[in-house]
């Protein structure tokens, strides 16, 4: 386990530098996506896991704040679509630093914090036929 904030050497290896290349703006870029990533991560959990992650961070939140950073790095316009015929850029509301629904889940179970779900079925009495919201009033 890692203690925090994490090196941007990490985010070296994945985007398949040597470690120590990346200098002046692109390393103060990298180490802004990895302290981005980290505080989404530490959001997601309560203060005393944040604490004890501080200096004792578990492997897959370690993977998640790298991911997310290379996220980041790879494309940080948000890009979605580029077309080089016709000069067609399109651009999504995904654009800087964020989790995925799958990582946030995996940070809370990282964190020991239990999913609640709760949902509710709607039952009607055997005789009453079943008609959509729309359809009141149509017989």
């Amino acid at each position: 386990m890692t203690a925090l904030p994490l090196p941007v050497a990490g985010l070296e290896v994945r985007l398949r530098l040597a470690a120590g290349t990346l200098t002046g703006a692109d390393l103060e870029a990298a180490e802004t996506y990895i302290a981005d990533a980290t505080a989404l991560v530490l959001d997601e959990v309560n203060g005393e896991t944040e604490a004890t992650w501080n200096v004792d961070l578990p492997r897959t939140v370690e993977l998640i704040i790298y991911k997310a950073a290379r996220r980041e790095w790879e494309n940080p316009s948000g890009l979605s679509q580029e077309i080089s015929g016709e000069h067609t850029i399109t651009t999504s509301a995904t654009s800087g630093v964020f989790l995925t629904p799958l990582e946030i889940q995996k940070v809370r179970r990282a964190a020991g914090l239990a999913e609640n779900i709760v949902g509710s079925v709607s039952i009607g009495a055997p005789s009453t036929p079943f008609r959509p919201y729309w359809w009141h009033g149509r017989w």
